[in-house]
């Protein structure tokens, strides 16, 4: 993803959060907080890259314009650990 802005109205839109780590044999997700102040999770997979934690929008992601905190969350073997968190700015359909 090239910008931090994406519309609420957009699927298929592919998010990709860089760990900085191998993360070969680890169960991936990103953990969410809605503009409302919801919290949910993303089903994630490995980047090609190995580092990246990736998930693609869905219908039902993003229910809400405004900003979105992002935080990939990996589990390796008895290991769990969160990645840095980001904000991904969900904007109006034409705005």
């Amino acid at each position: 993803m090239t910008s931090n802005a994406i519309y609420l109205t957009d699927i298929g839109t592919v998010i990709s959060l860089n760990t900085g780590v191998a993360l070969a044999g680890s169960t991936v997700s990103v953990s969410v907080r809605r503009p409302d102040n919801t919290l949910v999770s993303w089903p994630g997979t490995i980047d090609a890259d190995g580092q990246s934690v990736d998930h693609t929008i869905i219908a039902g992601d993003l229910t809400v314009a405004g900003n979105y905190t992002l935080q990939a969350q990996v589990v390796i073997g008895a290991d769990t650990w969160s990645g840095d968190s980001t904000t991904l700015i969900v904007k109006p359909a034409f705005s």
